[in-house]
């Protein structure tokens, strides 16, 4: 129709390629508000449900299958949205978008690229267009340094994780989490909430950022406890490796670490139980003692 603005999309794979024709109506946009269409033309991805996120995460559109799009009306600025793709209502993948002025009508088509990483791509009304990536995820690994505790699962805000079974010694892979506060729950293996055995509350991850979170002590002594720790992942010079003292021997009070490979040196003084030392750089492909 006269006077109006359209965009003709082509998407899908090669084998099943489908077009839409999609008009962009600012009819009814309130003064101070922005209009965002988003469209599902992520090939390979079912239905999504997509939400706002901020303090009180709202859900945007439900239900949007392969090929539709949904609108609605938000007031300007600049949003974080994130896409549930298994319908438990908690989204799944982040991406942040740019501030956006007043009377801004925004398409924000979601995309899976070749490498099968789901992306937005921002199509804004002067034409031009962006790539948003999604936000990167925190990574955690657990460890399990709990005397007189057997196999144990891990529970994340009051959910039973994919943590099932961890025994004494052992460490979990790393996991991808969004960034959030979390509630963990270390349960015995194959028991409920209510038996939880250490409840670690408002653990805050940050994006991009590696942890490993450690249960230690004693569970016949009552004195169980955990420790969140954020794990440096920055590059080294060749040829050096990061260590760092944890004490986690219950039982043992504090210590002091020397190194006795060669001269004795120390490396750690007064060392409490609980204490995280500091990263030491030291040598590759070296014996220490």
């Amino acid at each position: 129709e006269a006077g109006t603005y359209y965009n003709v999309v082509a998407y899908g794979d090669v084998a099943n390629l489908s077009a839409l024709a999609l008009a962009d109506d600012y009819t009814g946009l309130a003064a101070g508000n922005i209009r965002v269409r988003a469209i599902h033309t992520a090939a390979g991805v079912g239905t999504v449900d997509i939400w706002a996120l901020g303090e009180t995460p709202t859900p945007l559109f439900t239900d949007v299958d392969f090929g539709q799009d949904g609108r609605t009306d938000l007031p300007a600025g600049a949003y974080s949205v994130g896409f549930d793709v298994d319908a438990d209502a908690v989204p799944d993948v982040i991406f942040d978008l740019p501030s956006l002025a007043a009377g801004t009508f925004v398409n924000l088509f979601a995309v899976l690229d070749g490498e099968g990483e789901l992306f937005l791509y921002a199509q804004f009304p002067d034409a031009t267009f962006a790539r948003i990536d999604a936000r990167e995820k925190s990574k955690l690994r657990v460890l399990h340094l709990g005397r007189d505790v057997a196999g144990v699962d891990i529970w994340i805000d009051g959910q039973k994780s994919a943590v099932e079974g961890l025994s004494f010694l052992m460490s979990t892979d790393t996991l991808s989490l969004n960034d959030s506060t979390y509630d963990f729950d270390v349960v015995p293996e194959g028991g409920a909430l209510m038996d939880s055995a250490l409840n670690i509350a408002a653990a805050q991850l940050a994006p991009g950022t590696a942890y490993t979170a450690v249960a230690y002590g004693d569970l016949g002594s009552d004195a169980l406890d955990a420790l969140l720790l954020v794990d440096d992942m920055s590059p080294l010079d060749s040829g050096k490796i990061r260590v760092r003292a944890i004490h986690t021997a219950f039982g043992v009070g504090q210590v002091d670490i020397w190194e006795v490979s060669g001269t004795p040196a120390p490396l750690y003084t007064d060392v409490d139980y609980g204490a995280v030392g500091e990263y030491l750089i030291l040598d590759a492909e070296t014996s220490y003692t």
